[in-house]
């Protein structure tokens, strides 16, 4: 990503909706020529992609990635069944949130917290703007609240977190402080609510 980018017009293009495998076949010639477009959404900034060959290669390796995947799930389907396998992705997700959930009690005592206490902590962006962070923990019952409320605005640029990448980086930090190897998933944020500004989740 350019370090001076500020929209994503200067990545390459938008896709507002674009089926990228139809009836089976992969549309190559379709997404080169959205790629490769100057005139996306008619606006001037757009420059189209700096390195085509790549963005095909990457398609093709999510498609096969999610072929195989498919693949891999209808092969448990069949020797398990439904109901076994749907049974158990519920119990990785329940051991996710209690393993979260026991995390944040040993947390807690371990900080000498009050039975619900909080704990704040500031950082800044390399422009000055202030990231903050206030963390309740519930020891009763294993909960958290992450409260992003002072950090600085959005920037006209490209070092802003969306939704979706804060949750990442909350449920990223969640298991590296749990002490077991769990897999990623909802689970892990289901002990979690997550306010950010005006957006609560």
């Amino acid at each position: 990503m350019p370090a001076f980018s500020k929209n994503l017009l200067e990545e390459g293009t938008s896709f507002k909706s674009f089926k990228l495998v139809k009836d089976g076949k992969f549309q190559e010639e379709e997404v080169t020529k959205v790629l490769t477009s100057t005139e996306t959404y008619d606006n001037p900034e757009a420059k189209g992609t700096r390195n085509l060959s790549d963005n095909i290669s990457d398609f093709k390796a999510q498609v096969a990635a999610n072929n195989r995947g498919i693949d891999i799930v209808n092969e448990l389907f069949n020797e398990y069944s439904l109901v076994y396998v749907q049974a158990y992705m519920k119990f990785i997700q329940d051991n996710a949130e209690s393993s979260v959930r026991e995390m944040l009690k040993d947390l807690s005592i371990r900080n000498n917290l009050k039975e619900v206490d909080s704990i704040t902590a500031t950082d800044y962006m390399d422009d000055g703007t202030p990231i903050q962070l206030k963390l309740t923990i519930d020891r009763t019952n294993g909960t958290a609240e992450f409260d992003f409320e002072g950090t600085g605005p959005e920037v006209y640029g490209n070092t802003n977190a969306p939704i979706a990448i804060t949750s990442s980086a909350i449920i990223y930090c969640l298991r590296c402080l749990v002490n077991s190897s769990i897999p990623l998933n909802q689970g892990c944020l289901n002990p979690i609510t997550v306010c950010l500004i005006f957006f609560i989740f």
